[in-house]
């Protein structure tokens, strides 16, 4: 199980350089109000810190978007507010941030051409990037590994066999819990924290559902999802 936290942040995604105005004003907001101390504490983050939009394939690219370059100096730039707010915290590898990789991986360029995940986000060396973690027995992933809709976060959770926590499906948030004869467990979706009027999100614009901005603590092993709320 490893070491146990009193308060565990989950940040969702936020897919710099277009995350909400209010994203990193709201975190601040959540960690005072939650944060016990560094060693009774731990941020995870969901995934998505940056969204690559440039090197996205499934949609067309804006082209009055930024280039790449100018994305991730955008996107650096940005990033500093959060590894300033959590200088250690955990970060879940998903799929817009290997969206760069993909591509080089599609040119046939070798893996060692490469930088390393904290050093193209020009991240402190205390931030960490692994598929999934585990703390206090709940295991925190991205939520791209096949699970979609509203019932992502508590089938990731049956499939893991333990608690899970995930970002990624944008349309829905919150906490469900299961049990069956030997255990309760619970799935948790933590919404994001994008800013819906940005280009990068176009491809959203006509859904009927819209994203469920927000985040989520657990405090002694019990989830809240915390609501963004903001005005028209």
């Amino acid at each position: 199980m490893g070491k146990f936290y009193e308060s565990i942040i989950h940040v969702p995604d936020l897919q710099e350089p277009f995350s909400h105005p209010d994203a990193y004003a709201f975190l601040t907001a959540i960690k005072s109000e939650f944060w016990v101390n560094n060693k009774k504490s731990r941020c995870v983050n969901a995934g998505d810190e940056v969204d690559f939009h440039a090197f996205q394939q499934k949609y067309p690219q804006d082209p009055d978007g930024m280039s790449a370059g100018f994305e991730l100096e955008a996107a650096i730039n940005r990033l500093k507010m959060l590894w300033d707010l959590f200088p250690e915290q955990d970060v879940c590898v998903s799929n817009h941030l290997i969206r760069p990789y993909i591509t080089a991986f599609n040119c046939g360029l070798p893996r060692g051409f490469l930088r390393e995940y904290a050093e193209l986000l020009q991240a402190p060396k205390s931030v960490f990037w692994r598929d999934h973690f585990v703390h206090n027995n709940i295991t925190f992933e991205h939520g791209d590994a096949g699970q979609g809709g509203q019932a992502a976060a508590i089938n990731a959770a049956k499939a893991n066999g333990m608690s899970t926590a995930i970002g990624h499906v944008h349309a829905w948030a919150g906490v469900t819990w299961y049990a069956n004869r030997t255990k309760m467990i619970f799935g948790l979706n933590s919404g994001c924290l994008i800013d819906t009027k940005a280009y990068a999100f176009k491809y959203a614009m006509r859904n009927r559902s819209k994203v469920t901005m927000g985040a989520s603590v657990i405090l002694d092993c019990v989830p809240y999802f915390i609501p963004m709320l903001v005005d028209k």
